[in-house]
């Protein structure tokens, strides 16, 4: 009997360690997710059968169907209605579809319905690498999360897509263009969502009221409904330029032309021009700025101040859009000084919101503007700031300076409780590593007792 239980003790660790590091090494596998062409639909920014709209959105982008909105959209589009390529472009969805339906999972979520921004099976809380992530029940954009990285990003919902109001999607080197959204239900966006990617679902797509959107609504065999919301059709890749490249329109007042190319830091544009073409790019930028930092005392008004400047060098901006989160409404107070309604190059525009805060808050601005010519670019960017309320006085804000990001933290003075965000807690795999140290240890011990 003896001999038994110091097998079975000098087994158990042992069994222990391997199921762990073979568990651990399960996670690694990776299927490297590829962006499916779109063919005819990429220049849809809606498509559907029925496209419903009863307020003052704007779309820039094409937009399809065959029942049209009460109230057209705003913003440019060439194609409007059935006419061509509306049926080859609902084809070429389905082929798109297809292609993201057959692409291997990368990481499942466990439990079924999944918040995108708590989630920590699949890695850093709210921050997303390329890959295929599946969902076998409804999947939720809870707040803010982060597409980190160059490639191809697919998120396949096993019921409904759908995000809570003021989340936001944000982009940390990778493109909107490699960004795709399915899903086995209908999708809803709730209000004032930051969105961004192609979504492409049959269901339905039912995006609320002051949604920003850089991608594609396409559900060919169903309804597309949209609410006082801002939907611009990324810029993607450029076909090769024929041999004999053809002559573009020169608008009356042409500017000075510089080639396309995307900014640093959190500036970026989109550019909507013909293939092959010189086009002037566009660029935006906006700072964040709380007031107060931090409510140390508990909740309390908090007032936030922006500042949107043109840092392009060519031509003014035109529709110029800043959204926030989780303050709304937002109201413009000054700058623009001779009355354009156009954000020109030296004009700084400033707006402010305010709001009441009870926990700590993170908040993301948006500015979006588009260049004052025929092509109509848009250029995009994000300030991000955060306050803590109840516990001290760190505050965190991103904002573009002269296309880079700044970051400035003050962190409070308090005890060290081992618990995130500080970074010298105790690794997992290092914790694993002195668990298993100490069972072994008492399992010695044990075995030195059972022979004496």
């Amino acid at each position: 009997m003896k001999k038994l239980n110091i097998v079975s003790i000098l087994i158990a660790p042992a069994a222990l360690f391997v199921s762990v590091i073979l568990s651990f090494g399960g996670l690694n596998t990776v299927f490297a997710a590829t962006t499916p062409t779109l063919g005819t639909a990429s220049p849809y920014s809606v498509l559907g059968s029925t496209y419903t709209n009863t307020s003052a959105t704007t779309v820039n982008g094409e937009v399809g169907f065959t029942t049209g909105p009460a109230v057209n959209p705003a913003g440019t589009h060439v194609n409007y209605g059935a006419v061509p390529p509306y049926s080859t472009a609902g084809a070429d969805q389905g082929v798109a579809l297809s292609a993201l339906a057959s692409q291997g999972c990368s990481y499942t979520f466990l439990g079924g319905a999944v918040d995108l921004s708590t989630d920590t099976g699949h890695g850093p809380i709210g921050v997303y690498t390329p890959g295929v992530y599946c969902s076998t029940g409804a999947m939720d954009v809870g707040g803010a999360i982060s597409l980190n990285g160059s490639g191809t990003y697919i998120f396949r919902s096993g019921g409904a897509l759908t995000s809570t109001t003021g989340s936001i999607v944000t982009l940390s080197g990778a493109s909107e263009c490699d960004v795709f959204w399915t899903a086995a239900a209908a999708t809803s966006l709730a209000n004032n969502t930051t969105f961004v990617g192609t979504v492409i679902d049959d269901a339905g797509i039912t995006v609320g009221a002051v949604v920003t959107w850089v991608g594609r609504a396409l559900a060919f065999n169903g309804t597309v409904t949209t609410d006082t919301d801002t939907i611009s059709v990324p810029s993607c890749a450029t076909p090769p330029v024929p041999s004999v490249p053809p002559v573009p329109p020169v608008p009356p007042t042409a500017p000075a032309a510089v080639s396309v190319s995307f900014g640093n830091g959190e500036g970026t544009n989109n550019s909507r021009g013909n293939s092959g073409y010189t086009h002037v790019t566009p660029f935006i930028s906006i700072t964040n700025v709380p007031s107060p930092s931090s409510l140390p005392r508990g909740p309390g008004s908090v007032t936030y101040d922006y500042s949107v400047a043109n840092t392009g060098t060519v031509q003014a901006l035109t529709g110029v859009v800043v959204t926030d989160n989780m303050c709304n409404p937002i109201v413009f107070v000054s700058g623009d000084l001779n009355g354009n309604n156009k954000l020109d190059l030296t004009e700084v525009w400033k707006y402010k919101c305010t709001t009441t805060l009870s926990d700590t808050t993170t908040n993301t601005a948006m500015a979006v503007g588009y260049s004052d010519d025929s092509y109509r670019q848009s250029a995009v960017a994000t300030a991000v700031s955060n306050v803590v309320v109840g516990v001290g006085s760190l505050v965190q804000s991103t904002s573009p300076v002269n296309n880079t990001t700044k970051t400035i933290t003050i962190v409070p003075t308090l005890p060290d409780t081992g618990f995130p965000p500080y970074e010298n807690n105790l690794p997992w795999n290092a914790a694993i590593l002195i668990g298993i140290l100490a069972l072994i240890s008492a399992n010695v011990f044990l075995f030195k007792k059972i022979r004496a």
